[in-house]
């Protein structure tokens, strides 16, 4: 049986669910879900990474089985290449090796063990697939808002041109003044293009990733995460740090490290070698007037148990357990470190944002009288263009405090334990599964 796949719903559920929160889980939402459910059906990456795991599982199930039966043909007494003594004898015999009840267990514990880690191992492949998604969709819709910036701005920037212009033909503005205001519009042109080579970058990822063009973001998508991530509640850290136990990596690394002693243990129980039972025929010849008489017989071989192999294995076991240990208490400080890190990320991202989604429609206020300053000659153009840039300045910021908010809130959610325990951590409102 191959590894199990995952679902996107719920591992995305902290994201893409916000019962009663007043935003409606479709539009960006539903596309980042569908995105999130075919990479997990088709990003390459991903699929190389399950079948490195099936291959894996099915190396250890082949290490713990004993060997295959065999069957033995044996005729002697032969004369030459095609005559047939008086005295030859016919033997068939035929052999199955077993496990003794010991060396059984092991390879029982062996194969579980094995199936449990590729499971653990699969859930952590899921889940970075699922976080790349994520950055991904999310630097894409980005760009989007940053080009959507620039556009305003051009826009801008050419009416300011025209009045310039005009004012200039009025004999209100120099020359001199109306060149440095073009030069300053057409310097735009190239962020512009930074923001769209952006754009394809993070579009790119998204294809290597078996996402579909419906599945991409479109403009806003970055604002209606973002509000939906806003109007969940602040993620708990004392919650969320005593799930990190449960985290799908610690789980992933508890498993291979019971993997590797339920190995070692079968590893000195089997090298010995297994049980041999072994059934044989014989045919006697008749000889000097005394019939020939068909032989059955069973022969079972037991090998001798290796004192030394169980004592260098009880030696392995207590050293596996004590690097086991300190191999989960560094992984669980390190998981406690980050986890701190994204939640200040996030709770200083949505102070950032609830500051500025307060003054956007001020924002475009301002620019709205600037212009009309400029075109009354109230301002001249290098406090216009001052004023513009306070404007695109804050319009940055906004994207990247939305940015930062979606991604710190995606890790959070995709590094704390089980999706059932998401709600009671304040990491969901809702849950739509």
């Amino acid at each position: 049986m191959g590894i199990r796949r995952h679902s996107a719903p719920a591992l995305l559920a902290a994201l893409l669910v916000v019962s009663g929160s007043g935003v409606a889980a479709d539009g960006a939402a539903a596309r980042l879900s569908g995105g999130v459910r075919a990479a997990l059906r088709h990003a390459p990456e991903l699929a190389l990474a399950r079948s490195g795991l099936d291959a894996a599982r099915a190396g250890h199930d082949a290490a713990s089985r004993p060997g295959l039966p065999w069957l033995e043909l044996q005729s002697e007494g032969l004369d030459g290449l095609s005559g047939r003594a008086a005295n030859a004898t016919d033997y068939v015999r035929s052999g199955v090796p077993v496990w003794s009840s010991g060396q059984a267990r092991a390879a029982r514990e062996l194969r579980e063990q094995a199936r449990a880690w590729t499971g653990a191992a699969a859930t952590v492949a899921a889940r970075e697939t699922t976080l790349a998604v994520l950055t991904a969709f999310a630097d894409m819709a980005r760009a989007i808002e940053l080009a959507a910036i620039h556009r305003r701005r051009d826009e801008r920037m050419r009416r300011a041109v025209e009045i310039a212009r005009a004012r200039l033909d009025a004999g209100e503005m120099s020359g001199l003044e109306v060149l440095q205001l073009e030069i300053a519009a057409a310097r735009l042109g190239a962020e512009r293009a930074t923001a769209e080579g952006e754009r394809g970058t993070a579009a790119a990822r998204l294809a290597r990733l078996g996402v579909p063009d419906e599945f991409r973001p479109q403009p806003g998508d970055l604002a209606q995460l973002a509000a939906i991530a806003l109007g969940l509640p602040e993620p708990a850290e004392d919650a969320a740090a005593s799930r990190l136990e449960q985290a799908a990596d610690v789980v992933a690394l508890e498993r291979e490290t019971a993997l590797e002693s339920a190995s070692a243990r079968h590893a000195a129980r089997a090298a010995r070698g297994p049980l041999e039972l072994e059934a044989e025929w014989e045919r006697v010849p008749s000889v000097d007037g005394v019939p020939g008489f068909d032989a059955l017989g069973v022969r079972l071989r037991i090998p001798l148990g290796a004192g030394a192999a169980a004592a260098a294995q009880r030696a392995h076991d207590a050293a596996g357990q004590a690097a086991a240990g300190a191999r989960r208490a560094a992984r669980l400080a390190a998981l406690r470190a980050d986890l701190a890190a994204l939640i200040a990320t996030e709770r200083a991202a949505r102070r950032r944002l609830e500051a500025l989604e307060d003054h956007g429609s001020t924002m475009a206020r301002i620019a709205a009288a600037l212009e009309a300053q400029f075109r009354l000659g109230e301002v001249d153009y290098l406090e216009l263009i001052a004023g513009l840039d306070l404007v695109e300045e804050f319009e940055y910021e906004r994207v990247a405090a939305r940015h930062a908010l979606l991604i710190a809130r995606g890790r959070i959610a995709l590094t704390v334990g089980p999706e059932d325990e998401r709600e009671a951590l304040g990491l969901v409102a809702g849950d739509s599964r």
